[in-house]
């Protein structure tokens, strides 16, 4: 079984704070959630917060995918999200926002685990 990891971005750093929280409330991704911090660039405090980095198999994918959307549609600020899909050399970065895109991306993270994409 081939393995991921999906880097989750394009919202601020307390949306992805909220984020990781909500994923760790999955039993099936508790221990597989971190948190990337973005590199501090000179005369700021602090690192922000660049994405969350979630390691799936093709088991865990549709749980992150439900969770991810369910997240996404109880959220005011994040409506849409980067999603960068890593796998054995293989990435594909896509966006997503809506209830309608959650088939398609599981679709296309599904694609990477398998070795199609």
């Amino acid at each position: 079984m081939t393995g991921a990891s999906i880097a989750i971005s394009g919202t601020g750093s307390e949306q992805l704070r909220d984020l990781a929280a909500w994923l760790h409330g999955e039993d099936e991704l508790r221990g597989r959630v971190e948190l990337l911090d973005a590199p501090v660039r000179p005369g700021e405090l602090g690192a922000e917060l660049d994405a969350v980095v979630v390691l799936v198999t093709s088991g865990t994918a549709t749980v992150l995918v439900r969770s991810l959307f369910g997240w996404l549609g109880r959220r005011t600020e994040a409506r849409r999200v980067t999603l960068k899909v890593r796998a054995e050399g293989r990435e594909v970065t896509l966006q997503a926002g809506s209830a309608d895109e959650a088939r398609a991306v599981l679709v296309e993270v599904r694609k990477v685990l398998d070795g199609e994409a």
